[in-house]
């Protein structure tokens, strides 16, 4: 929905008997399986204030029917959660736009042995922020810095990670 400078949007999306893999290699990872359903939904609400826009959004992604096994000793999970946010803030200015991303994907809920509950330091949050500078009407240049930390259950090859990136470049769309 959009109305001036309010834009508001809703998207919501289900996949029933999906492939879900194996942990245990039984199980070809492109063969559906039964029982599987993965259900994904978000918000975005975004309003142009005229000197800057600012666009926020939500995401929650549920999977039910696996026999996931999660890192460590947390076990066998039959059921994932994760929600999400970002909030984006773009500006104008001569030649380009600067903007700005912050981003928190909470703590993962696993059903184990029947019972919900939240798998501690499983989340990832972030932010971002740089400048694109218009070169022509199908060229840009670039630069980008941005840091992310995860939690130690987030990766369970890896465990909790913190990254910080510089990024320089220049796009071509042709």
């Amino acid at each position: 929905y959009k109305t001036g400078a309010l834009s508001v949007g809703v998207n919501q999306a289900t996949y029933n008997d999906y492939s879900a893999g194996s942990n245990n290699n039984t199980i070809s990872a492109d063969v559906p399986e039964v029982g599987t359903e993965a259900k994904g939904t978000s918000f975005k609400v975004a309003y142009d204030f005229g000197a800057f826009s600012v666009t926020a959004g939500r995401i929650i992604v549920e999977q039910s029917g696996i026999s996931q096994v999660l890192g460590g000793t947390l076990g066998t999970a039959t059921a994932l959660e994760a929600a999400s946010t970002v909030i984006n803030v773009t500006m104008p200015v001569a030649g380009g736009k600067l903007w700005m991303d912050v981003n928190n994907q909470g703590d993962q809920d696993a059903t184990i042995n029947g019972i919900t509950s939240s798998i501690a330091d499983s989340g990832k949050s972030g932010w971002n922020v740089g400048y694109l500078h218009d070169m022509s009407a199908e060229t840009w240049m670039f630069v980008r810095y941005g840091s992310s930390e995860t939690g130690l259950n987030f990766d369970t090859v890896a465990g909790g990670t913190e990254t910080d990136e510089l990024l320089l470049g220049v796009t071509l769309n042709y």
